[in-house]
């Protein structure tokens, strides 16, 4: 049973997980029109489609939700420090994303 402060934590902790998503989705769909193209090889033949928005904004945060509520309940230490790493793998992936539309910019 998590404290209220862990629920308080993990609640902060998620909607900067799902910022960063929503992000990666932005600068993609931004990258996308601008020529580039998806690197996922999961998401790329349905990235521009309704199913696409809906498994990157729905589907893959709410997964991690349940995966990392059922971690919390066990270990809350390792449920930080995998939030700690998924985010900075999206914030990652969106600097990958902005540096690769301002580089289109520079280049064209």
């Amino acid at each position: 049973m998590l404290t209220n402060v862990q629920r308080y934590v993990f609640k902060e902790r998620f909607y900067i997980l799902y910022i960063l998503i929503c992000l990666d989705l932005i600068t993609t769909y931004y990258g996308l029109s601008l020529g580039a193209s998806e690197v996922n090889p999961v998401l790329a033949p349905i990235i521009t489609s309704w199913e696409g928005i809906l498994l990157k904004l729905f589907l893959s945060p709410l997964i991690v939700f349940v995966l990392l509520k059922f971690l919390a309940g066990r270990n809350f230490k390792m449920t930080l420090k995998t939030f700690k790493y998924i985010s900075i793998a999206m914030g990652l992936i969106v600097v990958w994303n902005t540096s690769m539309i301002a580089l289109s910019y520079y280049f064209n």
